[in-house]
């Protein structure tokens, strides 16, 4: 007799959800804030580099690929995306050149703004 176990963590895996106030997530996952203005939680397998400088903050929520410099980690990549957009550039315009499967979120003082990749995965 062959018994299988169902692993209940799967049924979320490498999902997300972006809420504007602190709600009980599945235990394990991960909790962060961005800027106090909206709370993050990911699925542990699921790649989360999370950048601030005062006022700006920005979420890369899965992984990132820039064709121009495919060695580039999340954390390269979005260290350059919150410097860019520090320095005015338009977050849209930055990462539409990016290759992977993410969710961009952009925090400022005018709110939240979100980005995907180009096939929306």
């Amino acid at each position: 007799m062959v018994i299988l176990r169902v692993n209940t963590d799967i049924r979320f895996r490498r999902q997300f959800l972006v809420a504007p106030s602190k709600i009980r997530c599945p235990p394990g996952w991960l909790e962060a804030s961005l800027l106090g203005k909206h709370f993050l939680y990911a699925h542990p397998e699921l790649p989360v580099t999370i950048r601030s400088e005062g006022s700006l903050g920005i979420a890369l929520v899965g992984f990132a690929l820039d064709p121009q410099a495919p060695e580039r980690t999340d954390d390269e990549i979005a260290s350059s995306l919150l410097a860019s957009v520090r320095n005015g550039m338009d977050a849209r315009t930055v990462a539409e050149n990016l290759g992977g499967r993410w969710v961009l979120f952009v925090v400022d003082e005018q709110g939240l703004t979100v980005f995907n990749d180009a096939c929306g995965l």
